[in-house]
């Protein structure tokens, strides 16, 4: 796991000037790789490719990039990891590519790969997660790529002088310098909206986020004409799902479960191949549980995991990891967050996260990736089960809503909506809490109350996903032929997953330079999950049904029936706690420069503060839109 970044200019420059540039541009992502530095430079072609290393496997300095191939044609910087790159070495051996190897590094069979078969035919044979530059020194053009499901990131800019590139937002920032950066205004409406900043924007105007599964490729004429060239998809889940069918059952339901079994044993083993240690992300919920009992079966000696809790018991799982860690039989590990160490946090949020992002659970996730790095420097993540094989309580309840609303004429609903709104929400919600026993079933039909006017199943989708009513649309794309539950499932691996949760992982572990491997995203998995009937996914009132079938055949003392419950935290007691100075000098501090409505955004942190109603979601995209901004000079 690495971080990159490179230039290329339209003019020719003295060699040692593009090599420091780009030195310069990696340096802004120095925490992705510690171990070592590398730099490559073309003064010809204006070219240069800067590169940090966090040494996972081969350590030596056989690994050690940018990386040219053997022939001399192809340069490469690559982040992430390629788990099939044994398959693919005995792929360049049968064609009499390569009977001699200066290491055992992934990147070296890439770069060999591309000098064999090209760019596009390589990274549609890798199963892995991976961002990458691939320089094609005869041709003189230029690849970007990312990984099918988005786990590694990629930005690129056009700038005055060409064009910048690179991990993070901060290493192409570094590069065109502050006097050619300005905000994007639609990309602060979708933070402000959904929490993130979707592909293909980016905080700044001109600088794009390459999307998962793309593949864009530069030349000299692009460059020259400040155009930013067409993305191709090399991946995409819409085609997938759609290839899959998820009509046809390959057998029993319990046969289903052996081959899921057999197919993530598969994809764990691959993803355990580590020169450093390794160890795994343990919540109380089915995913991570299930991806260490796995892990833990394929090893002859107890892996290391750890769960994150908090004092409020309402949100700790710690208690069911340890349970779930003793009977697995892991080397076990828990840590509580506390209110100084969300103190501590919060104002770091806005470096750790090169760009605005506002999921709060970003905080847990820093937290919990610094407590692995001190013991281990891979882990593994079930990141993904929810997506793809229903997990969240929309993808299993919000048909069976949609499927009643439906039926009371529009009209009506929208007088329905009218008088929800004359009141509000946050007071039906206080006068339902003030009811006896109603807990959970309060917050249930308070989200429900926001669906009753909804137009279709798609505005179903965008107001159950979205703060308010902005970003892009996802659920748009994809075809009605799919069923609503599955719909649900194919919009959130393609935004939320992606967007959200992948970026959340990737920026706190990276900050710590940890690399997380999540083995749920295999494109194997994918089409296997979407080859399955909708029932065996979210029937008989439970989500991710087969997971919970699979967990219980391994591992039958554990509880895999509980409720679904992410990974939260207690943001509006801390907003009126110990963040609370914290979040009152943002709020004071916002420019009414139109990027944000300033005086709402008082009303509702007086409100918030004055425990007159739990703003706490829609105030958090725009303190951490201040707090960046403060930081950077924006």
């Amino acid at each position: 796991m690495c971080g990159f970044a490179g230039v290329w200019l339209d003019r020719r420059e003295n060699i040692d000037d593009i090599a420091a540039l780009a030195r310069q541009m990696a340096a802004a992502v120095a925490h992705r790789g510690p171990d070592a530095d590398g730099v490559w430079a073309d003064a010809q072609a204006g070219l240069a490719l800067g590169h940090r290393r966090l040494s996972i496997i081969d350590l030596s300095i056989a690994g050690a990039q940018p990386m040219t191939s053997a022939s001399g044609r192809w340069v490469i910087a690559f982040n992430g990891e390629i788990y099939n790159f044994e398959t693919l070495r005995r792929t360049l051996a049968a064609y009499g590519r390569r009977d001699h190897w200066r290491g055992r590094s992934d990147t070296e069979v890439l770069v060999e790969m591309f000098d064999a078969f090209g760019v596009e035919k390589t990274v549609r044979q890798c199963d892995g997660m991976f961002a990458l530059a691939a320089w094609d020194r005869q041709d003189q053009v230029l690849y970007l790529a990312r990984d099918p499901f988005g786990e590694k990131p990629l930005y690129y800019g056009l700038g005055a002088a060409g064009l910048y590139f690179g991990s993070e937002v901060s290493a192409v920032a570094a590069g065109m310098g502050r006097d050619q950066l300005s905000l994007d205004p639609t990309a602060i409406q979708c933070l402000l909206a959904q929490g993130q900043i979707p592909a293909p924007l980016s905080v700044f105007r001109g600088v794009r986020k390459l999307e998962a599964g793309a593949i864009v490729r530069w030349t000299a004429s692009a460059l020259r004409e400040r155009t930013f060239p067409p993305v191709g998809r090399y991946w995409s889940p819409i085609e997938a799902a759609s290839r899959a069918g998820y009509t046809a059952p390959p057998g029993s339901e319990n046969d289903a479960v052996e081959q899921l079994r057999a197919l993530l044993e598969t994809t764990i083993r691959s993803r355990l191949i580590s020169d450093v240690p390794l160890g795994a992300m343990l919540s109380g919920g089915v995913d991570s549980a299930l991806i260490a009992t796995l892990a833990q079966r394929a090893s002859d000696k107890p892996i290391k995991t750890f769960t994150i809790g908090f004092e409020n018991q309402s949100f700790d799982e710690t208690a069911a990891a340890e349970k779930a860690a003793g009977l697995i039989g892991s080397d076990h590990l828990s840590m509580r967050v506390t209110d100084k160490d969300a103190i501590e946090v919060a104002p770091k949020l806005c470096e750790i996260y090169s760009e605005p992002f506002a999921d709060s659970s970003q905080i847990p996730t820093y937290l919990v990736s610094r407590c692995l790095h001190r013991q281990v420097t891979v882990a593994l993540s079930g990141d993904g089960g929810d997506e793809l094989f229903g997990g969240y309580v929309r993808h299993r309840e919000a048909p069976r809503l949609w499927g009643m609303l439906r039926l009371l004429p529009y009209s009506f609903r929208r007088g329905l909506g009218r008088l929800r709104d004359a009141v509000g929400v946050q007071r039906l919600g206080r006068w339902m809490r003030a009811g006896d026993g109603l807990g959970e079933d309060a917050n249930r039909t308070i989200k429900g109350l926001g669906l009753i006017d909804a137009a279709s199943a798609d505005d179903v989708y965008r107001r159950l996903v979205n703060h308010r009513d902005a970003g892009l649309d996802v659920i748009g794309s994809i075809p009605k032929r799919i069923d609503m539950g599955r719909r649900f499932m194919l919009a959130d691996t393609i935004g939320y997953l992606d967007n959200d949760i992948l970026t959340k992982v990737d920026r706190a572990s990276m900050a710590v330079s940890l690399e997380t491997r999540a083995p749920f995203l295999s494109r194997a998995v994918f089409d296997f999950a979407w080859s399955l009937p909708s029932p065996w996914l979210s029937g008989g009132g439970q989500t991710k049904r087969i997971l919970r079938k699979l967990g219980h055949s391994l591992a039958p003392e554990l509880d895999w029936n509980g409720p679904k419950r992410g990974f939260s935290v207690p943001l509006d007691d801390w907003l009126r706690g110990p963040l609370r100075d914290w979040a009152s000098t943002l709020i004071d501090e916002m420019p009414d420069d139109g990027h944000i409505d300033v005086a709402r955004q008082r009303r509702l942190w007086d409100a918030h503060d004055g425990s007159r109603g739990n703003h706490a979601t829609e105030l958090w995209p725009a303190l951490m839109l201040q707090s960046w901004r403060r930081r950077h000079g924006f």
